[in-house]
């Protein structure tokens, strides 16, 4: 994999974001989520600008944990293929796996809106929660290196 490059423009970083919010609404799930990976990545690319683009991936997930679980969990772990990887690599291995796979992905995906069972993997189907893709959601736009794409909000008074 190749290191992130720093000097690279975001690539529309905020209509990415609004189009998985949009997607997300529709019920588009997988579609949400992969572009939640996108907008993920690209902020993980700005924290982490010496890191290749999985590496950094993995390492903002894993330090935002506490956003992505909705701070329901300081670490995930999914077993997929006889391995446990944490959720970054996980997800990135789903975004990679995705992408070589023409657009569709080799198993069926499926979210639930399920809070106590948090991630499931069997080899033909993953089941994923709907609160994942917030919590991505929340991690992208609560960054601080995403600042100029979501500024404060000045009603908020800070509390």
């Amino acid at each position: 994999m190749r290191p992130a490059d720093p000097a690279k423009p975001a690539v529309n970083l905020r209509d990415r974001f609004i189009h998985a919010q949009l997607e997300y609404g529709q019920w588009r799930r997988e579609s949400a989520l992969l572009l939640m990976i996108a907008c993920t990545t690209e902020t993980a690319r700005r924290r982490y600008p010496d890191l290749t683009e999985a590496d950094a991936f993995a390492r903002f997930v894993s330090d935002e944990m506490h956003n992505i679980t909705l701070a329901s969990a300081e670490r995930v772990d999914v077993e997929f293929e006889g391995r446990s990887l944490p959720l970054g690599e996980f997800l990135w291995l789903l975004a990679t796996l995705r992408a070589a796979a023409d657009r569709r992905l080799p198993f069926a995906t499926d979210f639930h809106a399920d809070a106590v069972t948090w991630l499931r993997v069997t080899p033909t189907e993953v089941t994923l929660p709907d609160h994942l893709i917030e919590g991505l959601a929340t991690a992208v736009a609560l960054a601080p290196e995403n600042e100029a794409e979501f500024p404060p909000d000045p009603t908020d008074g800070g509390d």
